[in-house]
């Protein structure tokens, strides 16, 4: 995230908001994505209602829609995958969020632990900011178990127990 963050002021030298309080343009927390076309091209911004514009200099995106890869190889001490949107580490840390998910995990093991995380997360954005209303904030949150990776890879082994895996 940094080498984007570096990329994003070098791009647009004159643009003291480009990243403003760790957000680009003081609107979203990622530095890559799908959507968010007004943060890529100045005639998507142009193309918003003027409330919803930002003030958008030169003509480089501020956003990539190229998705960064890191390649994990899955081992034994990996109990889950958290895929989540930046709504989620608005609230929480990396750490708070792996501390939730592993005490839910632990001791409620037939529970969602993606349930868990969004009232988690609900409660702590209604805390810190005294009011529901942040609700629409909220992000879609999808959590891998990989139990269930691991026990569906455990089955599919006993069904075609010479297949690498």
């Amino acid at each position: 995230m940094l080498r984007d963050v570096l990329r994003i002021k070098a791009e647009h030298p004159d643009d003291n908001q480009s990243i403003l309080n760790d957000w680009v343009k003081g609107q979203l927390k990622v530095t890559r994505a799908f959507g968010a076309g007004f943060l890529k091209k100045p005639k998507c911004n142009e193309a918003l209602l003027e409330m919803f514009q930002i003030e958008y200099i030169g003509t480089a995106p501020y956003l990539s829609c190229i998705p960064s890869v890191l390649h994990h190889r899955l081992c034994s001490n990996d109990r889950f995958l958290v895929l989540s949107s930046d709504g989620l580490y608005q609230y929480f840390s990396n750490e708070e969020v792996w501390d939730h998910v592993a005490w839910f995990i632990e001791n409620v093991p037939e529970g969602d632990p993606a349930q868990y995380l969004i009232a988690e997360l609900l409660f702590h954005a209604a805390r810190k900011n005294g009011q529901l209303i942040h609700l629409v904030f909220v992000s879609l949150i999808f959590i891998i178990l990989l139990h269930l990776i691991k026990k569906k890879k455990t089955e599919e082994e006993k069904r075609n127990p010479a297949h690498d895996y």
